[in-house]
């Protein structure tokens, strides 16, 4: 075979694999996009039911007067803490001991890590079951 030969060869199969990669690449892109949408309309619709209940109107025989009726409250669940008390005061003292330790040196590394310090502290505190 002649040299333009194969060269030709090897330019007609790599523009024939980039158009097979292209199309393949097109069609999963297409799927992604397609499974992202019904994921987030899903969501959406969960989230528009949890917000906005609805309420049924009942319409009385003898006054004619339309009054809501609203879903009966449901009872409080008792939420449980994720960190223990021993942990929370313990994010509290490092919170404390990074904060003195900055006002005292001013140091950046000190700052970063008051930050991360009471960071976590403050997510212990909040953070429930």
């Amino acid at each position: 075979m002649s040299f333009w030969k194969v060269f030709w060869a090897v330019v007609l199969g790599n523009i024939v694999s980039w158009f097979v990669v292209s199309i393949i690449g097109w069609i999963v892109w297409a799927l992604f996009l397609g499974a992202l949408v019904n994921g987030l309309s899903d969501r959406l619709q969960s989230q528009r039911s949890l917000v906005s209940p609805p309420s049924q109107v009942v319409q009385s025989r003898s006054s004619r007067s339309v009054t809501p009726v609203l879903p009966a409250p449901q009872p409080v669940q008792k939420r449980e803490r994720v960190f223990s008390d021993s942990a929370i005061e313990q994010n509290r003292r490092m919170c404390d001991f990074w904060t003195k330790q900055y006002r005292k040196d001013h140091d950046p590394e000190s700052l970063g890590y008051r930050d991360a310090a009471c960071s976590r502290y403050r997510h212990s505190v909040t953070a429930y079951k």
